[in-house]
């Protein structure tokens, strides 16, 4: 369980304005939580033991970088992420996992991201490697974001190669 303080920045704010659901599970999740001693950001997720919420993230049958799909940019994101229309049962998003990225301060932690549902691999677009980005890439083309209106622009066709760029 941890302890620490966790810092959640202003620009925590503005990234989890894609995430509005997760703001009031943060600390919760948090006092829960048991991250490892580390020098290096942290994925994090923790079962809160209830259905919390829906699951943004959901599988999806494969495709390829060319297989054209739906993407919608996200608040406060700088490319689009794929997605897949909201028509997906509630049944099959409802979770208890919350999922926190945390960065190791002197004394405590700062939030770098949160949402409702298990982990995922950041996009390809904001991944730090050419390994990084392949894993990431490989995870995207069999799961999407189910498109949500409040903090989505409208989804429009085009395909991962075009979207990386």
């Amino acid at each position: 369980m941890s302890h620490a303080e966790l810092i959640v920045s202003a620009s925590a704010q503005s990234h989890l304005d894609a995430h509005p659901d997760v703001r009031s599970l943060i600390a919760e999740a948090w006092s829960l939580a048991d991250p490892p001693n580390a020098h290096v950001a942290l994925p994090l997720q923790i079962d809160l033991g209830r259905i919390v919420g829906l699951s943004g993230a959901v599988a999806t049958p494969l495709i390829t970088v060319d297989t054209p799909a739906l993407f919608a940019l996200r608040t406060g994101r700088r490319r689009p992420s794929r997605v897949v229309s909201d028509d997906i049962e509630d049944a099959q998003r409802a979770t208890s996992l919350v999922s926190l990225i945390v960065r190791p301060l002197a004394g405590g932690y700062s939030l770098i991201s949160a949402w409702i549902g298990g982990l995922a691999p950041r996009e390809p677009w904001d991944a730090r490697s050419a390994e990084e980005r392949a894993e990431s890439l490989a995870w995207w083309c069999s799961h999407a974001l189910v498109h949500d209106s409040a903090t989505m622009a409208a989804p429009v066709e085009s395909c991962w190669s075009s979207v990386l760029l």
